[in-house]
This record gives structure tokens, C-alpha cells and sequence, in this order.
């Protein structure tokens, strides 16, 4: 009856048991609610409405430490969200409001009291509005998780958003019956339990496994959830690859842009595997190798075709600047790439890595003429293309763009057209 008719009550005394056993019931409804209310949502998912990849909390899964994940998820963005959508739900709580009457009683040289004895008034009137609206704005600021937002996912969003629309009235109704720390502590066992599904649901599937003294590969299919940084690390003799697509380990073997890489089936693009590469025969190399498992166990086969597009070329502009960055009389051998949410760090990296590197994440094409000898180690942020122009050129590069005709690959079903 309260989410029908929400009002501001006084908060009630609950011994500990009341208070938990009543924390526990309500929390035992909030996972039976997500639970249903995310079936429309794998629904979308399955029609391509959007992709779980480019979720933003799934990044997030993918590419923090868990102590960092479980620091963020459980701790401080609850408070930091019962705060804002929470904590306002009481008058005497909702600061913006009461700053606002006391400048209005203000200007028009009335008691600040009586002007708040009015907007009390008028709060308690339409305090259903205070309520709904909150748990609205709690639920639609959660948008932002599925970066660009197309006019179709809008037109879906009450779907969407629907998990985040409950647990906002399930939490407000917590904050005035219970107060507003349980309501925060409400608030991060329910983000707790649904990051624990991941944690603990981490399956991988060895899909092949292969030892003989020419080379020994191993390749498992992750886990939709599993938890992990992507890594990355290669040698003439060596491909190892942690939480990695399947779009970038095939263009890793194709030596291909993966921008230039399209499958006909979707889903197989964005499956994660882990990758472990160690060729023991100098006469071989590890990229036919793991493209001949990759296409031989998937049953798939490479189609090509040749578009106009525009690709940018990267140029030395500072000579002196890049040699600052050279690994000269370091002993790593081989290449280390180290991912977070923000920036990726080359370790001992050639320029064929720092080009495979801003194709991936920039989604561009990149060509360069720079001679691939030399090593350097570079920082590069993501998701900030200002920001990239800027660090490639304190490292004395540029990147500018020209039209060129380049080949795309499609990536079918053997036996397929």
C-alpha cells in the first residue's frame, strides 16, 4: 500500500531482528524482481537492440581488479547514489529545496519559516510526485551504462531501465521506514549480490588443447561474466591472450585491422577467450598456427572484398621526442600490454602494436611507414581522442587522415555463402 500512496513518515523502532529479518525479506523480493524484469532485457539483447559488451558496468566487471570492483560496486557509488536519490526524500534532508525557500523567502522579505511552513505544505500534497520522481531519475540516470544511446533504445528504456525503477522504490521505501543508512546498506548488499553472480559463476571451457613438440596451444571460451583484465602478450615465439574477443585474437592471426574484420554471426565476435600460444619450432609461426585452430575447431572460413574508407597514417613530427620513449638496454623481450577502463600501457612495444592498438580501441585505420625495429614503452588513454592526439604527439606522432581502398574480411560458417 505504500508504493501506492507514499508518505513521509516518521522512521519506526525496530529491534536488530525486525530490522534484518524485514532488510532480508525485501532483499529476497529485489532478486526475484531483477530476475523477471531482465528477461525483456535479454529479449533486446538477443534482437541486437544493444550489446552486454559495451555495457558499461560489464566493462567495468571486465577490466577492474575485484577489490577496486567490489570497493566501487559496494560501497562507494551506493552512497554516493542514496545521497542524491535517496537522502532528499525527507524535507529537512533535501538541502537544494530548503536553500531554495530561504533565498525566495528572502527576495520577497518574508519569514523563512513561514516559507518553509508553506512548502512543507505543498511538499506533503504532491509527495507522491517527490517519491515516484526520484525512483524515476534514480532509474533513467542508469541509461548512461549503454554509452551511445540510439532513438531505439530510448524508445525501449522502460524496459531498460525497469531493475533499477524497482530497486529505487524498494529503497526508498527502506530510507523512510528504516532510515537512510539502511538504505544505503540495502543498497550495497543489493549491488553485492548481483556482482557475486559473476564472481562466482566464472566457468571456462577448453576448447582446445593441443601439445606436441612443435608448438603447445590452449584455447578456453570465457565465461559471459567471468571477472578479468584483458592482457596481452606476444613474441616471435609466443601469443598470449587473457579476456580477449574473438574479433581481436582473429585479427591478431589475420594480422588484420579488426575493423576490417565482419562476422555473420554476431555473437562469435564478441566471445571471450584466453589464449596461450608457445611455438617450440623456429620454422613456425604463431599466427598460422592459431588461425588454423581458431577457423579449424569454429568450422569457419575467411571471404574478402575490397571498400573505399578513410584510414589515417601515423607520422613521426618529433624524432627526438620518440627516441625519449625507446627501450634501449632494457632486457624484456617480449611484449606486454596492460589494460584499465582508461588508458593502456605498451610494455617494450613495437609500432605494429601501438597501430593494432588505436585500430582496436579508436575504431580506426591506422597505416604507418615507421620502421617496426625498435621498441618503446607508450601510455595511451582511452575513450578521449583529444586526449590520444595530445600523448601521441609528446611522443612526437601524429595521426592524419587520407582515403585509401582497403580489403574487408567476412567471417562465415564453412560450407556457407
Amino acid at each position: 500500500m505504500f508504493l501506492v500512496h507514499p508518505e513521509e513518515v516518521a522512521a519506526e523502532r525496530m529491534s536488530p531482528s525486525q530490522r534484518f529479518r524485514e532488510l532480508g525479506a525485501l532483499l529476497l523480493m529485489d532478486i526475484f524482481l531483477m530476475m523477471f524484469l531482465s528477461v525483456p532485457i535479454l529479449i533486446l539483447e538477443h534482437l541486437e537492440v544493444f550489446s552486454q559488451q559495451e555495457h558499461e558496468v560489464m566493462r567495468m566487471v571486465q577490466g577492474l581488479p575485484l577489490p577496486v570492483l567490489l570497493l566501487l560496486g559496494v560501497i562507494l557509488v551506493p552512497l554516493l547514489e542514496e545521497v542524491i536519490f535517496r537522502l532528499p526524500l525527507r524535507y529537512r534532508r533535501n538541502y537544494l529545496l530548503r536553500w531554495v525557500v530561504y533565498l525566495s523567502s528572502a527576495v520577497r522579505g518574508k519569514s523563512v519559516a513561514d516559507g518553509h511552513q508553506q512548502a512543507r505544505k505543498v511538499w506533503q500534497r504532491h509527495y507522491r510526485w517527490v517519491f515516484y520522481g526520484f525512483a524515476v531519475a534514480f532509474a533513467y540516470v542508469h541509461m548512461s551504462n549503454f554509452g551511445d544511446v540510439s532513438s531505439t533504445m530510448w524508445l525501449v528504456s522502460p524496459f531498460l531501465v525497469a531493475p533499477q525503477l524497482a530497486a529505487g522504490l524498494i529503497i526508498g521505501y527502506i530510507r523512510l521506514r528504516q532510515g537512510f543508512i539502511w538504505g544505503v546498506v540495502f543498497h550495497a548488499m543489493h549491488n553485492f549480490v548481483f556482482l557475486a553472480i559473476p564472481i562466482f559463476s566464472a566457468v571456462d571451457t577448453t576448447v582446445v588443447n593441443v601439445e606436441d613438440d612443435a608448438y603447445n596451444i590452449v584455447i578456453e571460451e570465457v565465461h559471459d561474466f567471468s571477472l578479468g583484465n584483458h592482457t596481452l602478450k606476444t613474441g616471435p615465439y609466443r601469443y598470449e591472450a587473457r579476456f580477449s574477443s574473438m574479433r581481436k585474437v582473429l585479427s591478431d592471426a589475420l594480422k588484420e585491422n579488426p575493423l576490417s574484420i565482419e562476422f555473420e554471426n554476431k555473437k562469435l565476435a564478441d566471445l571471450r577467450l584466453h589464449v596461450s600460444l608457445q611455438v617450440n619450432d623456429s620454422a613456425l609461426k604463431t599466427h598460422p598456427v592459431l588461425l588454423g585452430h581458431i577457423l579449424q575447431h569454429y568450422e569457419l572460413k575467411v571471404d574478402s572484398s575490397y571498400k573505399l574508407t578513410k584510414i589515417y597514417r601515423l607520422d613521426i613530427i618529433n624524432r627526438d621526442k620518440l627516441v625519449e620513449q625507446k627501450r634501449e638496454g632494457k632486457k624484456a623481450k617480449e611484449i606486454e600490454t596492460n589494460f584499465t577502463p582508461t588508458r593502456i600501457s605498451l610494455i617494450n612495444a613495437n609500432m605494429e602494436t601501438l597501430k593494432g592498438i588505436l585500430e582496436t580501441h579508436y575504431r580506426i585505420f591506422v597505416v604507418t611507414e615507421i620502421p617496426d625495429t625498435a621498441r618503446y614503452d607508450f601510455l595511451i588513454p582511452l575513450h578521449d581522442k583529444e586526449l590520444l592526439n595530445k600523448q601521441l604527439k609528446s611522443y612526437g606522432l601524429e595521426l592524419n587522415p587520407v582515403d585509401a581502398e582497403l580489403r574487408f574480411l567476412t567471417i562465415v560458417e564453412d560450407g556457407k555463402e
